[in-house]
């Protein structure tokens, strides 16, 4: 595996990463510790070494073209590829875990608002038989009085 297809399997991975809190620096530390991500600078298409904007980069200080000569396109070793790669199994078993935790908590949600959907109906067609029943008792209530006054 080339680093740039592992540097761009992390990606992916931290930008699906949306559930967990510790999920986001545990990333972090696998890059540095597969990348050492805070100690290098990776500069690419009109910045790479060669490239017409790389002389905008010397003022910085960096001596990016006997670096990135030196590093260009580096090869990961197999114990550094497997650690990597389990790290990004876990991350995505503990992701899929979370979705799934996520989907369960979604589903008890509908069924609660279904049950009190259902409490509601009941109670607005107990409300409307006892407006129904009031209604009629003060159309009888004022027959009578109607009927009294002739």
């Amino acid at each position: 595996m080339r680093l740039d297809d592992a540097i761009t399997e992390f990606n992916a991975l931290r930008l699906a990463t949306v559930a967990g809190a510790d999920a986001r620096p545990r990333l972090d530390r696998l890059a540095q510790a597969a990348f050492h991500a805070a100690d290098h600078l990776i500069v690419y298409g009109s910045l790479s070494p060669g490239a017409p904007n790389h002389r905008r980069l010397v003022p910085l200080g960096w001596d990016l073209g006997a670096r990135l000569a030196r590093n260009a396109r580096g090869t990961m070793t197999d114990d550094r590829i497997i650690r990597v790669l389990e790290e990004i199994r876990d991350l995505q078993r503990q992701h899929g875990e979370r979705y799934g935790e996520a989907l369960r908590n979604q589903e008890e949600s509908i069924r609660l608002q279904q049950a009190g959907l259902r409490r509601v109906r009941v109670i607005l067609a107990i409300a409307t038989a006892a407006l129904i029943l009031a209604v009629s008792m003060l159309v009888l209530i004022l027959l009578r009085v109607v009927a009294r006054l002739q």
